[in-house]
């Protein structure tokens, strides 16, 4: 998504004018360096802002060594405090932590992420893969043996996963483990550092014991090769993930953050700097999200008030209609697609309030406080009045209201219109 300047004029019955710049979680990426996380623009690999620091705090890490993205959220395994913590993706405000204990002990696995779970594997020898519900963090699996070395790469598509040691990539069924394809022809002397994938193919990096970086396009149906390239003067690889037109990846010998196309010519490469010898990894939005199957979806009708509270509360396409008034608090409480809409007020706080396509139409007042409040297409239309507060409170959405409209904060975000309809 490229980036857009979008505008509100001045008018009868509209706010002043308001340009901003809108970056979507489509458009970033997130280079771990040291213990700071950087987001940064495709387009261009610039840094837009960072977050972290070092120590054991919500907002701190101590050693992490990977992290991974999803349309919301940022996870990263904070090797140093045993944890996988969770951030606001476009903010990095803290959302959640959970403990990790290792079966082995190893503290620097890779991490991926889908619409419904985690998956991160173990180091040492005997290959751990597990498997974590994404949002409540309760594990859901633990396969073992998936390899004959050290994780070196994880990759997640939709029913399948891929994982990699330094001398073999295989593909293995998500539900079971159970291996369904193996990649074992990496270039004579060469290992492979990192695993991607996209829709169609995988992508691993290789390294040439520091002196040369090669990466090997290879086919998800069977793991065989499509085609490799030769990034020159790339020695020392430390991660690689990719989105629908490039593959990106770090350099340790030269501390770049460096962006070629999906069809791996050398000549599009693109190096940026700004980070240090203490880089890990970098992460972006998984291509093939939004193709996922859809959740289960229900609706909520109560006859009274209706509260709900946690994370995801509304899910996909799922609608809330009360005779009453409508509380939610939490995160990404109305998520793709649903619908809010009480016959009295509706107040909503949380990260990720209203989420892609989410609409709140109460017949009486809408009252809105948290980050990312109306995100992505979203909307709020009240027939009373309309209040908005937070960081990031309207992304490409917008708010319509029939008696007064008051925004209090625009952050890292976009406002396609906000409107007020008042009566003469």
């Amino acid at each position: 998504m490229a980036n857009t300047q979008v505008a509100v004029s001045a008018g009868v019955n509209l706010t002043p004018t308001v340009t901003v710049s809108y970056l979507g979680m489509g458009d970033l990426l997130w280079v771990l360096d040291g213990d700071t996380v950087q987001i940064r623009s495709r387009d261009n690999l610039t840094i837009i802002k960072s977050f972290g620091s070092t120590g054991t705090g919500d907002d701190e890490f101590a050693a992490p060594t990977t992290l991974c993205a999803d349309q919301d959220s940022v996870y990263v395994l904070d090797g140093g405090n045993s944890r996988i913590k969770k951030h606001v993706g476009k903010t990095g405000a803290y959302q959640a932590q959970t403990p990790v204990t290792w079966i082995a002990g190893a503290m620097t696995p890779p991490i991926v992420v889908d619409r419904l779970r985690l998956l991160f594997g173990e180091t040492l020898a005997n290959a751990y893969v597990y498997v974590r519900n994404k949002n409540t963090f309760a594990e859901e699996h633990a396969y073992f043996d998936c390899g004959l070395g050290a994780i070196v790469g994880l990759a997640i598509t939709d029913g399948y996963f891929f994982v990699a040691i330094a001398t073999q990539v295989e593909k293995r069924l998500l539900s079971d483990g159970s291996l369904i394809a193996t990649w074992d022809s990496v270039p004579a002397g060469f290992a492979v550092a990192g695993l991607t994938a996209d829709a169609t193919y995988v992508y691993a990096l290789c390294t040439q014991a520091a002196t040369d970086c090669k990466i090997v396009k290879l086919y998800q149906t069977d793991l065989m090769e499509h085609s490799s390239d030769d990034m020159t003067d790339k020695q020392s690889p430390m991660g690689i993930c990719c989105d629908d037109t490039y593959v990106y990846f770090l350099n340790l010998s030269d501390t770049t953050v460096n962006r070629v196309d999906n069809d791996l010519d050398p000549a599009s490469l693109f190096t940026s700097g700004g980070v240090t010898a203490a880089m890990h990894t970098l992460c972006c939005l998984p291509p093939y999200y939004d193709d996922l199957t859809p959740e289960a979806t229900g609706d909520l009708v109560a006859s009274g008030s209706a509260t709900a509270s946690g994370t995801a509360v509304i899910g996909t396409k799922q609608q809330v209609a009360p005779s009453g008034s409508a509380t939610t608090t939490g995160t990404a409480v109305i998520a793709k697609e649903p619908y809010l809409s009480p016959s009295g007020s509706a107040s909503v706080t949380g990260t990720a309030a209203i989420a892609k396509e989410g609409k709140i139409a109460p017949s009486g007042s809408a009252a809105a406080t948290g980050t990312a409040v109306i995100s992505k297409v979203g909307a709020v239309a009240a027939s009373g009045s309309a209040t908005v507060t937070g960081a990031a409170v309207v992304e490409a959405g917008s708010i319509t209201a029939d008696i007064a409209c008051a925004v209090a904060t625009i952050g890292l975000g976009a406002v396609d219109a906000i409107a007020t309809r008042e009566s003469f």
